[in-house]
């Protein structure tokens, strides 16, 4: 259940960055690239959690 939760964070960031890519500088945010990496964080957490 957390890996698909962290998976979907990291597909949301995702998007938001492919998003914020296109968008004026002035319409930019830290959303995108900080939902990326807790998304991936969490993913890289949970394996390391399912392997030990």
């Amino acid at each position: 259940m957390e890996f698909a939760l962290f998976a979907l964070l990291t597909f949301i960031g995702a998007f938001k960055i492919a998003a914020e890519i296109r968008a004026c500088e002035y319409e930019r945010t830290i959303l995108g690239p900080l939902l990326f990496l807790v998304g991936l964080t969490g993913i890289i957490i949970t394996a390391i959690d399912a392997a030990l």
